[in-house]
């Protein structure tokens, strides 16, 4: 909070808070000055409830109103949020945003100066209220809402407040007074400035301010005329200095210490306050001036081009470019507008709004462009995601930046991703070629994005023999990028390499790794995130790693369901489909299928729909479901008919002739497939394995021997030698009726965080309660226990003999439910060759996080997190075996929560932040860090009280054990409590 900005005035209403609470859209509609803004910036407190402004301060169409929107989810702390607001597609923000907003906390969405948007906006904004789940808020202010967003008052769980309603009454002013003298207020003085200011907020705050100064203003009725009297009131009873830098800031947006300092010297905010200027400071400690007292403040003379810059610059250093841009854009000042634009990287011109940008630099000249050419650069860059403005901003650089310079190499770097994707793939490589070849050795950002270029068109185009090519280009591409800093490019460089590259390569190990650097490099749980998971689990289903792959898909299935996005979560439930197949739990694969469906929206209906319903056919086939899957391929078939994608089904169709149909058909099928160039490398011995179930069922034998034998060695050649006894055991018997089949190799996992369990390829074999439960228990955290030990432990008063029988009975018990689990030799219990134990893999990847480079650090611990399912044991919390093992994953929890909750922070995701602090001191109360670091956060959001309650917590704790509390945890408390 910056010096002074405690001497606001802010009195609470909660005859206003109490019926806002309680609906789901409130419109707050009256002229300047009766407390709208400051009603809404207290809501959050009010209600204790995260709360995201949006002020509209300049008149914007329906993008500039969706790229203000977007603004203010990231400025609260909601970047997750801000990501579903695109500018450019108002329908699908709609839909995108209702459904995170389904999926997530309570929230209230608050749109000031609702009168500076078009028709076409406001209707937008009404037709969001429409899908606000119940326990959202949405509050409209502003002079005129306009018909648009007064159809809402025809919600029954609407309300609104008019200006009379929003005038204070009696207790509300008396208590104005009272917070401005400090101390208790005659009736007589409370009467007579109601009669003058007739409650009107504007004028109470003002003539609370100065009191001796504006008592000659009450002989005015009107409004207008009265708020004009207090105001010049307390102008004119200021000293010359003060009046010269009241008319000097008159004019700037957010006021602060620092910007105040600029034009004034040292101590000018303090002096502005002490005038009697209504100052209101947000929560991120900006003051702002009501408007109503703003445009009748006097602003002449205007800021020097000096001044202006250097108040921008000190917006720009507080992610607050957009006010920046703003400031210099009004006093026509392109030079400084290109100058500050020239110092920002690609993301943060995103975070200030593309739309915004698009206006300033549209009226910006071109011989200045020409001058910060670097501008239009990163610009195109922050619009990868924004279609249109990435094209008209090529266009408009390609006219003002020179030929053969480094600048217009990096545009025709960007050039050349946006024609490829466009589907220009020939010249999209022939323009990143020439890119390559001039480029100098230092342009490392360039030189990275034409080679990720010419990769990825070169991948489309399907180029024979351009495999290795395509790695050489990407790893390349990545490595530049690394050395940029450019994590984002650098995470998504690794997951085409990954999925793109090795995996379809049939190079497992290589693909996991790149999909593992790609996870390390994105700790923020958003649909980037979730779709690098779900690939990681596609690779390791394939290669037989299922409860690796079942994690994954659980951390994404998880982000799908908390930003609310269909696609995630359809993707996350495709994947487990193919997982649940391998388990061969037709059940859980069924599940998977109709879980996928049921969230359709941006991807059934295009292509990936035909290939989803391919793929679940085959799944069904292979859990010998024929008549589901004959009726899932011919819905799959159907779709495909008469597009690009008509052969997707064709592999489904050739496994049903294969199993179910006609064996000579599908020899046919087969012989296709062998001939379609979209059929990967890596799953050339299915191929020959499916041409030798069909030979089989025609009655030769010796030629499926043979084919199975080369089936065999396509799975070796991808380094891969079990995989179709693995993945494939009915084929094989179908191809080799008479030969002995191989025993399934079954995974066994021990879980223990959280509950007990025993897992056998995710099929549930947990022992019996009591003893047996207790054994597994103690061998899984110890891996080894002597006799002695187990003896001691079970049966504490029987004797050695009687022990030791006792002991094998129970090890008979756990071996007849769970199979080879345990493993017993002279004198000890171990567990069995193979089997897995969950806190031992939650431990190894904690300790990999917690080594992991800065850059990779929380995308690796976000990971580990996902193993941590819960306490160790906890129905043994109390048991002294337990304690030493639980303390310290306790320990390795909390440090990977540490590190996810300040890189949250860090990208702006307060809310989770929050989630996460506050489950860190639910597990650890008397962490004295957290309490701080949870309260910073909530005073961000506007949540003071939140904060207090929280740092109160903190300071109970430390009473409890009879310690000091630390100087910051003090020092943040009494400032909470005592403002001044």
């Amino acid at each position: 909070m910056v010096r002074g900005a405690t001497r606001s005035v802010a009195i609470p209403r909660p005859r206003l808070f109490v019926p806002i609470g309680e609906a789901t859209v409130t419109v707050l509609e009256a002229p300047g000055g009766y407390g709208k803004s400051t009603l809404c910036a207290q809501l959050a407190d009010a209600l204790d409830v995260p709360s995201v402004i949006v002020t509209i301060r300049r008149p914007v169409g329906l993008s500039g109103a969706l790229s203000a929107l977007a603004i203010g989810f990231r400025r609260a702390g909601f970047a997750g949020l801000g990501a579903t607001v695109d500018p450019d597609d108002a329908p699908a923000t709609t839909e995108r945003l209702g459904d995170r907003l389904q999926h997530g906390d309570e929230l209230i969405l608050v749109v000031d100066e609702v009168q500076r948007l078009s028709p076409d906006a406001r209707e937008w904004l009404a037709q969001l209220a429409e899908r606000l789940p119940a326990q959202d808020r949405l509050v409209v202010a502003g002079r005129r809402v306009g018909v648009e967003l007064a159809s809402l008052l025809e919600r029954p769980d609407a309300v609104a407040f008019d200006p009379q309603e929003l005038c204070f009454d009696d207790d509300e002013l008396a208590a104005v007074l009272a917070a401005s003298s400090g101390g208790p207020v005659e009736a007589e003085e409370i009467a007579e400035v109601m009669a003058a200011t007739r409650g009107w907020p504007a004028a109470v705050i003002l003539a609370s301010s100065s009191r001796g100064s504006a008592k000659q203003a009450f002989d005015r009725t009107e409004r207008s005329g009265v708020l004009r009297n207090l105001v010049d009131g307390l102008i004119g009873a200021a000293d010359d200095a003060t009046q010269e830098l009241v008319r000097r800031l008159a004019g700037v947006p957010l006021l602060s210490a620092e910007v105040a300092t600029v034009v004034g010297g040292d101590h000018a905010l303090d002096r502005l306050l002490d005038a009697g200027l209504p100052i209101h400071f947000r929560a991120d400690g900006w003051g702002e001036l009501p408007d109503s007292v703003r445009k009748l403040l006097p602003s002449d003379p205007a800021l020097t081009f000096d001044e202006a810059r250097a108040i921008a610059s000190v917006y720009a250093r507080s992610d607050e470019l957009a006010e920046a841009v703003a400031l210099l854009h009004r006093i026509g000042d392109h030079e400084g507008v290109s100058g500050l634009l020239a110092t920002q990287r690609h993301d943060a011109l995103e975070r200030a709004g593309l739309v915004f940008l698009d206006t300033v630099i549209a009226s910006t000249p071109d011989d200045v462009l020409a001058r910060y050419g670097e501008v239009l650069v990163e610009l195109v860059r922050a619009a990868e995601g924004h279609p249109r403005l990435r094209k008209a901003w090529i266009e408009r650089a390609i006219v003002v930046v020179p030929e053969a310079t480094p600048i217009r190499r990096a545009l025709e770097a960007e050039r050349a991703l946006t024609e490829g994707r466009m589907g220009d793939l020939s010249g999209a490589i022939q323009m990143a070629n020439a890119v390559i070849a001039a480029a100098a050795t230092d342009e490392i950002v360039t030189r990275g994005r034409a080679l990720f270029a010419r990769a990825l068109c070169t991948v489309v185009s399907d180029t024979v023999g351009s495999a290795a090519a395509v790695s050489d280009d990407l790893e390349t591409a990545g490595a530049l990028f690394r050395l940029a800093g450019e994590r984002t490019w650098e995470a998504v460089t690794h997951r085409a390499l990954g999925y793109g590259c090795h995996f379809v390569a049939g190079a497992f190990d290589l693909a996991i790794d790149h999909l593992d650097r790609a996870l390390a490099l994105s700790p923020v749980p958003n649909a980037d995130r979730a779709d690098t998971l779900t690939y990681v689990g596609e690779v390791l289903t394939h290669v037989g790693r299922l409860d690796d792959a079942a994690v994954a898909l659980r951390e994404a299935d998880a982000i799908g369901r908390r930003i609310g996005d269909d696609q995630t979560i359809a993707y996350a439930a495709w994947s487990a489909a193919e997982l649940a197949c391998q388990r061969r739990d037709r059940a859980a694969a069924d599940a998977a299928i109709e879980k996928a469906e049921r969230h359709p929206e941006g991807w059934f209906e295009r292509l990936a729909g035909i290939d989803f319903l391919a793929h679940a056919a085959e799944i069904r086939m292979i859990l010998g479901d024929e008549v589901g899957g004959r009726e899932t391929l011919e819905r799959a078939e159907a779709r495909a008919r008469g597009t690009e994608r008509e052969d997707g089904p064709q592999l489904a169709r050739a496994r049903y002739e294969a199993t179910y149909g006609g064996a000579a058909t599908g020899l046919v099928l087969v012989d296709a497939l062998e001939d379609n160039p979209t059929m990967f490398r890596r799953d050339r011995w299915l191929r020959l394995l499916l041409r030798a179930v069909c030979v089989a069922r025609l009655g030769q034998p010796d030629e499926a021997a043979v084919l199975v034998a080369q089936s065999r060695r396509a799975a070796e050649d991808i380094g891969d030698p079990d995989r179709p006894d693995r993945r494939e055991p009915e084929l094989l018997a179908l191809a080799l009726p008479t030969a002995p089949q191989a025993p399934a190799r079954l995974t066994t996992s021990i879980v223990v965080l959280g509950r007990i369990a025993v897992e056998r390829d995710g099929v549930d074999v947990s022992p019996a309660p009591g003893r047996p439960a207790m054994l597994v228990k103690l061998v899984a955290l110890r891996r080894r226990v002597t006799s002695d030990e187990v003896i001691d432990l079970l049966w504490p008063d029987v004797d050695l003999v009687t022990g030791k029988a006792r002991m094998r009975n129970v090890l008979s018990r756990i071996r007849a439910i769970c199979g080879p689990l345990l493993d017993r030799d002279e004198g000890s219990i171990s567990l069995a060759e193979g089997v897995d134990v969950d806190a031992e893999r939650f431990e190894r990847e904690a300790a990999l996080a917690m080594t992991a480079s800065p850059a990779e650090r929380a995308g690796q611990a976000r990971r580990a997190l996902a193993r941590y399912t819960g306490e160790l044991l906890p129905a043994d919390r109390f048991a002294d075996w337990a304690t030493t093992p639980r303390e310290r994953l306790r320990r390795s929890y909390l440090a990977l929560v540490d590190v996810v909750a300040d890189a949250a922070m860090a990208e702006g995701e307060l809310d989770e932040a929050c989630r996460l602090l506050d489950a860190a001191i639910t597990t650890d109360p008397l962490e004295e860090e957290r309490y701080v670091r949870l309260a910073r956060a909530l005073l961000s959001q506007g949540r003071p009280r939140r904060a207090q309650r929280v740092l109160d917590q903190g300071m109970a704790v430390a009473a409890d054990l009879g310690v000091e509390p630390g100087r910051e945890l003090q020092e943040l408390a009494i400032s909470l409590r005592h403002p001044e």
